[in-house]
C-alpha cells in the first residue's frame, strides 16, 4: 500500500468531512506499541517507468517533485510529458529531457558550493516563469539607491521572539484549550466529468460538514465513504492510524507530523517555546491588507517554518511548514482569518490549508461550533480491534 497517497488522498477527509467516532466497544490499549512498523517506500526507478535522474529517491515523494518543478516552471503536466495515463513515461518532448539536465545541473551546484544542501532549485532563477531574467530591469525601485537618504523614515525596530509569542499567547488564550468537540463545514477537492478523458479536479468545489474529537496532541475523525462504511482516522499524539474497508494501517513515523496536521486543525494554532531549537523575527511583510512580523523557526524534528504576526492585534495569521524533498522544499501553508472569541478563547472561523498541488489537495474549513471540556480517554484515540 503507498502511505503516502494515503496522507495525502486523506486531506479532505480528515480535514473537511470529519465526524466523531464514539468506539464505545473499542477495546485497543497496548495496539500502538505491538503495531510493526510500516515498510520504507520502495525507489522511484522500483515503482515507474523511464525514471533517469531521480534514482534512489522515494517513489512517494514523485507527485511532490513533479508540482515543485511544475509551480517553479508556471507549466502544466503537458509541457514535459504526454500527459495520457500510461504515456507519462515517453520521451516525446525535448522539454522533458532538458529537464532532467537542469536536474543534473541544479545537484552539481549545490553539491559543489553549499555541500548537498538543496539551495539551488528550480524556483531559485525560474520564479513562476519558463524563461529566466538574468539582468535587472532599470525600472527596479532599487537600482539607483546607494545609500539610504536622509528623509527615508527610518526601519522600526523588530521585535524579540518571546514578546511576538507572549503577544499571541495573551491575545488568544489558546493555552487553556482544553479536550474539545468541533463541528466543521468544509470545502474541498471535486471531481467534475468523473470517468471521461475530461475528468478535472476543480478545487474547493465540493461542502461537507463533520465533526472532530480533539484532546491536544490526539485527535479521531469518522469520515464517511462513497460506499456508505466509515474510515476512522486517529492519533494518541505518538502514533496515528488509517481504519478503512481494507482493514488498519499505520501511518509511517517519517509522515507522522504532517498527517497529525491534517487530522489536528488546532495543531497548527498552538505556540510554544519548545517546540522550536531556533526561532528569529526575520522581516515584516504584508498578508493581504494586514502588516506581519515574520518569525523564521526550526521545530524539534528539524522542519523549517515561517509564521507570521500580526503587528497590530498579535494574532498568527499565517503560518508555513517546509518539508524537504529530493529537488527542494515542499510548503505545507495555513492561513487563519475570522477570529471568533470562543468562550473567551479566540480562535481563527476559517483556515485555509495549501499546497503546490493546490487543486487536489486544498481545503477550506470553518469552525462551526466548539464545545469546551468535553469527557475523553485514551482508548477514545486508539483503533478499534476489528
Amino acid at each position: 500500500m503507498n502511505f503516502q497517497a494515503v496522507v495525502r488522498g486523506l486531506v479532505v477527509l480528515l480535514i473537511s468531512s470529519t465526524c466523531v467516532a464514539q468506539n464505545s466497544g473499542s477495546s485497543a490499549s497496548g495496539r500502538i506499541e505491538a503495531a510493526s512498523s510500516p515498510p520504507r517506500p520502495q525507489p522511484m526507478e522500483k515503482v515507474f517507468k523511464n525514471i533517469q535522474v531521480l534514482k534512489g529517491v522515494p517513489s512517494t515523494e514523485l507527485l511532490q517533485i513533479m508540482h515543485f518543478m511544475r509551480s517553479s516552471l508556471g507549466v502544466r503536466c503537458e509541457y514535459c510529458h504526454v500527459a495520457e495515463n500510461g504515456k507519462y513515461q515517453l520521451d516525446v518532448k525535448k522539454e522533458k529531457q532538458r529537464a532532467r539536465e537542469m536536474i543534473v545541473m541544479t545537484r552539481q551546484l549545490n553539491q559543489v558550493s553549499f555541500g548537498g544542501v538543496n539551495v539551488i532549485t528550480c524556483n531559485t532563477c525560474h520564479r513562476g516563469s519558463v524563461m529566466t531574467t538574468s539582468v535587472p530591469e532599470i525600472g527596479s525601485p532599487f537600482m539607483n539607491v546607494v545609500r539610504r537618504e536622509p528623509e527615508e523614515p527610518v526601519t522600526s525596530r523588530l521585535p524579540r521572539v518571546p514578546e511576538v509569542f507572549a503577544r499571541y499567547q495573551a491575545a488568544t488564550h489558546i493555552s487553556a484549550l482544553s479536550a474539545v468537540h468541533l463541528q466543521l463545514e468544509g470545502w474541498h477537492m471535486k471531481v467534475a466529468d468523473a470517468g471521461t478523458p475530461r475528468a478535472r479536479a476543480i478545487a474547493r468545489a465540493a461542502t461537507v460538514t463533520g465533526e472532530d474529537l480533539i484532546d491536544g496532541d490526539k485527535a479521531l475523525a469518522r469520515s464517511p465513504l462513497p460506499s456508505g462504511e466509515f474510515m476512522l482516522v486517529g492519533s494518541n499524539g505518538k502514533r496515528a492510524w488509517t481504519f478503512g474497508l481494507d482493514g488498519l494501517h499505520w501511518i509511517p513515523d517519517s509522515d507522522f507530523a504532517q498527517f497529525q496536521r491534517k487530522l489536528n486543525p488546532l495543531l497548527v494554532l498552538r505556540i510554544r517555546a519548545d517546540d522550536f531549537v531556533q526561532t528569529e523575527v526575520s522581516s515584516m511583510e504584508m498578508i493581504g491588507a494586514r502588516e506581519a512580523y515574520v518569525v523564521t523557526a526550526t521545530g524539534m524534528d528539524g522542519t523549517q517554518q515561517k509564521l507570521w504576526f500580526a503587528v497590530d492585534d498579535g494574532l498568527l495569521l499565517r503560518r508555513t511548514f517546509y518539508h524537504p524533498i529530493a529537488l527542494g522544499l515542499d510548503p505545507e501553508q495555513f492561513d487563519f482569518s475570522a477570529y471568533k472569541s470562543y468562550d473567551g478563547i479566540q480562535l481563527p472561523s476559517q483556515i485555509n490549508a495549501s499546497y503546490l498541488d493546490d487543486q487536489h489537495l486544498g481545503v477550506l474549513k470553518k469552525i462551526i461550533e466548539i464545545k469546551f471540556n468535553v469527557p475523553v480517554s485514551d482508548r477514545d484515540f486508539m483503533p478499534p480491534d476489528k
